[in-house]
């Protein structure tokens, strides 16, 4: 049986599989993405003494889960704390966080947030990150006049799968842009065919999967394991039925 190819990086990628084998599908779990954790974050620019932000943006599970488990969390304890998505909420609720969520699980959509746009000059608000990554969420809130301090912690790393055989997968699932970029230089080195169904959680990375050259790409618009494993039994039955 053709496998539903799991790109993400742990946990998500045990999550997800999960998820999948209980609705029925073959999974091959092989992340291109590994997250190599800092010995403390890495904080731009210096936070000066009795830092309190008026909010803390989340932008992912490791950024989470790192961030609770900080020195920072006694200062952000009683802050707006808001995630970019339900798995990234959930680590954060878990430490008895209040959590606010945007309508889309995006860069773009926590800045559509009305408490997002209220924010103006001498707001003081920290962004839990990875290396790297977008810089549009700190540049639009500079531009507000607030004050950002961006907390990095972690990296990630590129996986290079030591096989990789395209005829046995039906269905490649990408959960980030980068993933989705080195998704594709291999699924393409390794000959597969651009008309794969690819699954993405975001309008944004369905762009790039499409300028990678995927032409057969579903945008689910979530990350939640259910829900994506729903969106691929849900494709999969109706791809046998015709």
């Amino acid at each position: 049986m053709a496998k539903v190819w799991v790109t993400r990086s742990e946990p998500g990628a045990g999550l997800l599989a999960s998820s999948l084998q209980e609705h029925g599908c073959t999974v091959l779990v092989a992340p291109v993405i590994e997250i190599s954790s800092y010995p403390s974050a890495r904080i731009e620019p210096g936070l000066g003494e009795n830092s309190s932000p008026e909010v803390v943006m989340v932008l992912s599970g490791h950024a989470a889960r790192a961030y609770i488990s900080s020195e920072f969390l006694a200062s952000g304890r009683n802050s707006l704390h808001i995630a970019v998505g339900a798995q990234t909420g959930a680590v954060l609720e878990s430490a008895g966080l209040t959590v606010a969520y945007p309508a889309q699980a995006t860069s773009e959509g926590i800045l559509a947030m009305p408490v997002v746009l209220g924010l103006g000059k001498d707001s003081l608000v920290w962004l839990m990150v990875g290396h790297g990554g977008r810089k549009v969420l700190g540049e639009k809130l500079l531009a507000q006049q607030c004050v950002v301090h961006k907390f990095e912690f972690y990296k990630r790393i590129k996986l290079q799968l030591n096989s990789l055989v395209p005829t046995d997968i039906c269905v490649v699932v990408l959960a980030s842009a980068q993933a989705a970029r080195y998704a594709g230089e291999q699924w393409f080195e390794a000959k597969g065919s651009a008309a794969v169904c690819v699954v993405v959680p975001s309008a944004r990375v369905a762009k790039i999967a499409l300028e990678i050259g995927f032409n057969n790409v579903h945008n689910t618009n979530s990350t939640n394991p259910a829900m994506v494993a729903q969106w691929v039994r849900t494709y999969l039955s109706s791809t046998r039925s015709e």
